[in-house]
């Protein structure tokens, strides 16, 4: 199974990465990390089982500095309008995205997410290093589609 993990943040990235090879799949397993929204979007170009998406990301590698707050949603649509549907997981480590005036909160975006790419993505889930909620969330939903 290859899994394509969008995710800025090295030691999270290690953390999906180090979870899914727990789970001991009948079939290998093969990771592509993107670190970024351009990388990301041009990856969507190759073949992969399954996408673990974060919501906020650098928009290349040169403006790591600076994060685009819903790129996630930008690469949902890139892949609605190329109908790429493959299993896709949102898992975000913050509560509110934006700022000021476009501010919304993780609840929000997810009814956003489900109304919008609800055939893309399987679940929006809420990453905490210190709580392994997400990955029992997680488990089911690969299990589901292996």
């Amino acid at each position: 199974m290859k899994f394509l993990i969008i995710e800025d943040d090295h030691d999270k990235a290690k953390s999906i990465e180090d979870f899914i090879t727990s789970l001991s799949l009948k079939e290998g397993i093969e990771f592509d990390i993107k670190t970024n929204y351009q990388d990301g979007k041009r990856a969507l170009r190759d073949s992969y089982d399954f996408l673990i998406l974060d919501m906020t990301l650098p928009l290349d590698a040169h403006s790591v500095e600076n994060k685009v707050a819903t790129a996630g949603i930008d690469i949902l649509e890139i892949m609605k309008h190329r109908n790429v549907i493959k299993p896709c997981v949102v898992l975000t480590q913050y509560d509110t995205f934006g700022k000021h005036q476009n501010k919304v909160n993780l609840s929000s975006l997810t009814k956003k997410v489900n109304n919008e790419y609800g055939e893309i993505v399987k679940q929006v889930l809420f990453y905490d290093a210190a709580d392994g909620e997400w990955c029992e969330e997680m488990k089911i939903i690969i299990q589901e589609v292996t």
